[in-house]
């Protein structure tokens, strides 16, 4: 799977039903997020010549949130194709532009296509109890077993092989190993189609290539075949705890992690950011600060995930976007997907929530911690911690009206530079609950007013006290 069903109760929605399908999507409020895939199977790394090779196309990597739009699959007998299967799924409501594009597949061409429900039985009959094979199979599989969950199916336990991660195996100095690095590494095809079926051909014939690889240079497979469990901890505690990661020198650097750069964005319902960026370090990942070309994983708060759904994206999304059309190797995900790649480095011992001190302190210079004030209407712009562009410690009534060491809600309306040196040069107006409370000065103007869109946005900012007393510190996005 290039690009990926925890299980919930779906609730049916109209609104959702453009494409002829019924079909529904999980309610707002409903926060449960992934939950324990007790029954999965594990994933080894062995020499197979029978097995069932599949992809899914899918809406999206969040399988709370989006759908399968695609199944292709080889069956493979005796190391040579058998039987395949592909199939064009409508999944209830509009395809995003952004997968359209990738994988070339729009809502006229599923709109008389079946529902999932409708085909993922005989699907799951077509595989039986054969070993599953895929690139970063791992999602393709989750989304599997959740929709077989929620259709009543039997639990969707079989075995599989990641090709990805026995190419990490054996290219661990390669930083990428993506379908279409192998394919071009191996001189199997020029490009990569993005479709379900034709990625699983190539796919097929990068674990040949990689098997006679092996062989030819004695290259063992790892003791015990890797194996390694693929269901979930039931990590997921009460509402109100957090998840804990596990001591650093419990943890094994994880190719999954090691070397690759991540991006937190929005607000975190089971982690805190702190503890979030300390598991990507202790699995040997990088923690970036924005969306650059090195990026190759932006993490999304789950809220911000669903509202990023209904066309409310930031602008670190919409700048990942950007450069997956461009190629580079970046996936949006929410923060449900990072606690499953996570696994067994989040600690199931500790379950105390985090006392009240600690949130508040860890909270104090937390960009994603929930202002005390209610969110105006405007588009919100992503904000970067240390980038204050305006030290106001006028208006120290209303600033106190919030209390010190407090994240809040301002709006910034695009005008011009009212008085003083500068005047009439464009400028941004920040306002708090409707109040003024300054301007963007003619330099910090010039340095952020192209990041900010036409109209009044909603941005986060910091009331801190100061020797000259309470000050708003408001953070902006800038070019990288």
């Amino acid at each position: 799977m290039q690009v990926m069903q925890v299980r919930y109760k779906r609730h049916a929605d109209p609104l959702l039903e453009s494409n002829g399908a019924a079909t529904s999507r999980p309610q707002d409020n409903d926060v449960r997020g992934m939950m324990p895939r007790e029954h999965k199977g594990a994933s080894i790394l062995a020499n197979k010549n029978d097995y069932v090779a599949f992809d899914l196309e899918t809406t999206g990597l969040d399988p709370r949130w989006d759908d399968i739009i695609e199944i292709g699959a080889v069956k493979v007998r005796n190391g040579q194709p058998a039987d395949r299967y592909e199939q064009l799924i409508n999944p209830g409501r509009p395809i995003p532009s952004i997968i359209t594009e990738i994988t070339g597949i729009n809502d006229d061409m599923v709109k008389d296509a079946p529902a999932l429900a409708d085909i993922l039985p005989g699907f799951l009959e077509w595989i039986g109890d054969d070993i599953l094979l895929g690139h970063n199979v791992n999602f393709d599989i989750n989304f599997l077993y959740d929709n077989a969950e929620e259709l009543g199916e039997k639990p969707v336990d079989n075995d599989f092989i990641d090709t990805l991660r026995l190419a990490r195996y054996l290219y661990p100095e390669e930083r990428h190993n993506r379908l279409r690095d192998l394919i071009a590494r191996f001189d199997i095809a020029e490009t990569q189609q993005h479709r379900a079926l034709a990625d699983v051909e190539q796919t097929v014939a990068c674990y040949q290539w990689m098997l006679h690889h092996m062989e030819k240079n004695n290259i063992p497979f790892p003791t015990g075949e890797g194996r390694r469990r693929g269901g979930t901890s039931p990590l997921f505690r009460g509402e109100e705890q957090l998840l804990q990661i596990a001591p650093q020198d419990e943890i094994t650097p994880d190719p999954a992690f090691e070397g690759l750069t991540f991006v937190f964005t929005g607000a975190l319902k089971k982690m805190t950011r702190a503890n979030a960026q300390q598991a990507v370090t202790n699995l040997g990942g990088i923690n970036g600060k924005s969306v650059t070309k090195e990026t190759n994983y932006l993490v999304t708060g789950s809220t911000d995930y669903n509202s990023a759904l209904k066309g409310a994206k930031s602008s670190k999304w919409l700048k990942a976007e950007k450069l997956q059309l461009a190629g580079q190797d970046i996936a949006i995900i929410s923060e449900d997907v990072f606690y499953d790649m996570l696994g067994d480095s989040i600690a199931e011992a500790s379950s105390a929530a985090a006392s009240e001190p600690e949130r508040e302190k860890e909270s104090m210079w937390d960009s994603a911690a929930e202002p005390v004030n209610v969110k105006p209407s405007g588009t919100e712009i992503e904000a970067h911690l240390n980038a204050d562009v305006l030290h106001s410690t006028d208006h120290q009534d209303k600033l106190s009206e919030y209390g010190r060491d407090r994240w809040v809600w301002v709006t910034l309306t695009k005008s011009e530079i009212p008085e003083g040196e500068g005047k009439g040069h464009p400028t941004a107006i920040i306002s708090l609950d409707g109040k003024q409370m300054g301007w963007l000065s003619k330099k910090r103007a010039s340095q952020h007013m192209s990041q900010i869109p036409d109209g009044t946005v909603v941005a986060k900012a910091f009331i801190k006290h100061r020797k000259a007393g309470l000050a708003l510190l408001v953070y902006l996005p800038w070019d990288e």
